[in-house]
């Protein structure tokens, strides 16, 4: 509602004019309360009393003064109203819009002075009607308002603004009492209306309240506050709030009001909670994993290394992580014993084709000239800035638990193969499941000599030895091996 004009009245005493203007809060369709704004317009009076005396000489006036009958006919306008003539398209004897003359006849119907606001070109002014109602017409006088208006419309915006913020935003007296909240701070707080909460105390809408006290005494004392409390709703619930607070001044650096801004900040809250405690997981996880475990960047200089790794490469994390996975300080061989290029490690591999690259067997060449054997698994990692995460294990006693079973085995074939060679005796050799593995040249000499007297085929007799054989081991019999000469 308004504009309106009031005396106001100051702190020290002394008044100002002040233009008001005031605007209701409806909540389901009920007025629950009104929001106000006021405009010191002192400049404002002081000019329109320099106006009313330059009308005394209207044609030194440098704003419109024109005099309008009652029937909407010009009678007069000085130089400063060619361009609102020229805007009618008309001069001084001319009619002027309709909008004008019912002005007009309203002033002078009713004897008071009536106003008008209108847009000239890229000014805006503001005319008074003021009524001669004896002569029958109204003298007229206009005044430029552009930079007025100017401040009201960004006045309206900021006020808009706030209304429309998603985050909430409260303003307070001097002692900490509510005289204005938002749309987004009664539904953060979850209450039906700005009824409900004005005037109200805001140590109240806090878990502790007497967090809310320091924070008053801290914008009394350095004009501002940032941080975090705990909010307390009209259901009870808690949840977290980043605060933005400062204390308002006005043009003399005197206090009026304080202000603040609220962000519902629960759900990063909770999320910073999980991330910490996914960050120690992970931490003790990477330090306590029983393999070695290397991450690097993009370029494949290497960020980081757990526990093991230092183990494993007897290198400490510092000398370890100033590294790259291609390094020339890398001494790496293949299974073979020969050089391992670089290339071919698991952990390049994985940067370069950007795949999972698994079990490459390389071993580490110290400098003792010890050799560590490690199985290496590399994958590239999908966030910015991060490389390839390598993982290897210590197969050194495997590697050398094979190489002495290989030794055993070299060994063992070399004895059977004497064996098989220089023993006189037949032998044959079988499985576990009575399969045929071996048999010497003693038993083959044996079966070419018996097969033609006992006319047999040699695969025939040799097959009928090694099934006897076979029957003696499943029965537990220990006889001698007899074959019947065949009958033709």
């Amino acid at each position: 509602m308004g504009p309106n004009e009031y005396t106001a009245l100051k702190k020290d005493g002394s008044t100002y004019p002040a233009l008001i203007y005031t605007r209701p809060i409806v909540k389901d369709a009920k007025t629950v309360g009104f929001r106000g704004l006021v405009i010191d317009i002192t400049e404002r009076k002081r000019a329109e009393e320099e106006l009313y005396s330059l009308a005394k000489f209207p044609s030194e006036n440098p704003n419109p003064v024109l005099r309008l009958n009652k029937d909407g006919i010009i009678l007069y306008a000085n130089e400063s109203s060619r361009a609102l003539l020229d805007d009618w398209r008309c001069e001084v004897g001319g009619r002027i819009p309709e909008r004008w003359r019912d002005l007009v006849r309203d002033a002078l119907k009713s004897k008071l002075q009536r106003t008008l606001d209108i847009k000239i070109g890229e000014r805006v002014y503001e005319f008074i009607f003021m009524p001669v109602t004896n002569d029958g017409y109204a003298n007229t006088y206009g005044r430029d308002i552009t930079e007025r208006k100017q401040a009201e419309e960004a006045l309206q915006v900021k006020d808009w603004a706030i209304e429309s913020a998603i985050n909430a935003i409260a303003i307070s007296d001097l002692a900490g009492n509510l005289t204005y909240v938002n749309p987004s701070f009664i539904k953060m707080w979850g209450y039906s209306s700005p009824a409900e909460v004005l005037y109200k105390s805001s140590a109240e809408f806090w878990q502790m309240s007497e967090n809310a006290v320091e924070v008053i005494e801290a914008l009394r004392a350095r004009g501002n506050w940032f941080g975090e409390m705990v909010g307390y709703r009209k259901d009870g619930s808690l949840f977290d709030v980043q605060v933005a607070a400062s204390l308002v001044v006005n043009t003399d650096g005197q206090p009026i009001c304080m202000q603040a801004s609220f962000a519902d900040i629960t759900e990063r809250k909770r999320a910073e909670e999980q991330l910490k405690v996914s960050l120690i997981k992970y931490q003790v996880l990477f330090d306590s994993f029983p393999l070695g475990i290397t991450i690097s960047d993009k370029a494949g200089n290497i960020k980081e290394s757990n526990k093991a790794a230092e183990r494993l490469l007897e290198l400490s994390t510092d000398e370890h992580n100033i590294r790259q996975i291609d390094g020339k300080e890398w001494h790496i061989i293949r299974k073979d014993g020969s050089p391992m290029p670089p290339d071919e490690y698991a952990s390049v591999r994985a940067l370069k084709e950007k795949h999972l690259v698994e079990n490459v067997e390389m071993g580490i060449v110290k400098g003792t000239g010890d050799i560590t054997w490690i199985n290496v698994t590399a994958a590239p990692i999908p966030l910015e800035d991060y490389g390839v995460a390598i993982a290897y294990g210590d197969i050194t006693e495997r590697k050398q638990a094979e190489e002495a079973l290989r030794k055993t085995e070299e060994k063992f074939r070399t004895v059977i193969e004497n064996i098989f060679k220089f023993v006189p005796e037949s032998l044959v050799v079988l499985t576990d499941k009575l399969n045929l593995f071996r048999r010497n040249k003693a038993f083959e000499d044996l079966v070419r000599r018996y097969a033609v007297k006992l006319n047999y085929s040699e695969e025939e007799l040799a097959d009928m030895l090694i099934e006897q054989i076979k029957t003696k081991l499943v029965t537990g019999e220990k006889s001698e091996i007899r074959i019947h000469r065949k009958h033709t």
